[in-house]
């Protein structure tokens, strides 16, 4: 018969410790990134709006007309 350790642990603690790793970690991601990236994407997004406004009044609208 085998001996088995005093010690032996359970075959799926490896994982459960890794997915607490990963919780964890996510946690203090989520708590400590910037908060401000909603309102700079908005402003990029107005001014990529605004670009593509220009850029169809030159190369689009003789075509299109000024309504798309």
């Amino acid at each position: 018969m085998k001996k088995l350790s005093a010690r032996r642990r359970h075959p799926l603690a490896a994982v459960v410790v890794l997915l607490l790793a990963l919780a964890a970690t996510g946690g203090l991601y989520a708590a400590f990134a910037p908060a401000g990236t909603a309102q700079a994407d908005e402003t990029a997004q107005s001014l990529a709006i605004e670009e593509g406004k220009k850029l169809y009044s030159v190369g689009c609208a003789s075509c299109h007309g000024t309504g798309g």
